[in-house]
């Protein structure tokens, strides 16, 4: 969804550095080789399956595997490997619970951040969060946005608000199931009230074409809407 600049990737890797020597005064440390407690699990929809593929772990302790940690990962198959069998038939699966975990985690590395909540939703990434460091309120938005941006995949929405009112529809909507009648429109309620928040930088819109959300979009054409028809009604 939104193309980032060099300096969200350069903050990812700060967040990163950051929590990983947190994590060592605190005797914990990343580790890619432990499902259990990973932070963001993306996962293989196929039974015993499910553990294959995730990323983002934690573990106590201090015991890092360089030879994991350190690799890309790399897999070639040909479709005569794949095409008849039948375990194969695999699609992946976020674990939305882990992905606003890690958002929340993160940010709070940053200094500055001292409170914030996380809903990942199928669509969106709604951040609140308490700031009482020095910056101004547009560089703490723009931080704990572009944090969301660098954790979830493109197509996602990020909203961010600092207001106390947002912890609590945050909560809210987190007892929400995707498939209630009313999930959607109770989001776009939540999603309406955060934009009056500062948003941080302005980032361009694959979807869009442009530095506006769809939902920015959605808003101008029913602007124009109303304003053709108010024109055709003056006209009569």
């Amino acid at each position: 969804m939104n193309k980032r600049p060099w300096f969200a990737s350069a903050l990812l890797a700060t967040a990163l550095i950051a929590s990983g020597c947190g994590a060592e005064e605190n005797d914990e440390a990343f580790d890619m080789t432990n499902p259990n407690e990973s932070y963001n699990k993306i996962s293989y929809g196929f039974g015993d399956r499910n553990n294959e593929n995730f990323s983002y772990t934690s573990k106590s302790g201090n015991e890092y595997d360089n030879n994991v940690t350190n690799r890309v990962g790399y897999v070639r198959y040909n479709k005569d490997q794949v095409a008849n069998d039948e375990s194969e038939n695999r699609y992946a699966v976020m674990d939305r619970e882990q992905a606003s975990d890690l958002v929340s985690r993160m940010l709070l590395r940053t200094k500055g951040f001292e409170d914030v909540a996380t809903v990942v939703t199928d669509a969106e990434v709604l951040v609140g969060y308490k700031y009482e460091g020095n910056q101004n309120k547009n560089y703490a938005a723009d931080i704990a946005k572009k944090t969301a941006q660098s954790v979830l995949p493109r197509y996602y929405e990020v909203y961010v608000s600092d207001t106390e009112e947002t912890f609590d529809d945050l909560e809210a909507l987190s007892t929400k199931n995707l498939q209630q009648k009313t999930y959607r429109d109770d989001v776009e309620s939540v999603v309406k009230k955060m934009k009056k928040s500062p948003q941080g930088e302005d980032t361009y819109n694959d979807e869009t074409r442009s530095f506006k959300d769809k939902r920015d979009v959605a808003d101008d054409e029913e602007m124009r809407t109303d304003e053709m028809k108010n024109e055709k009604l003056n006209m009569q």
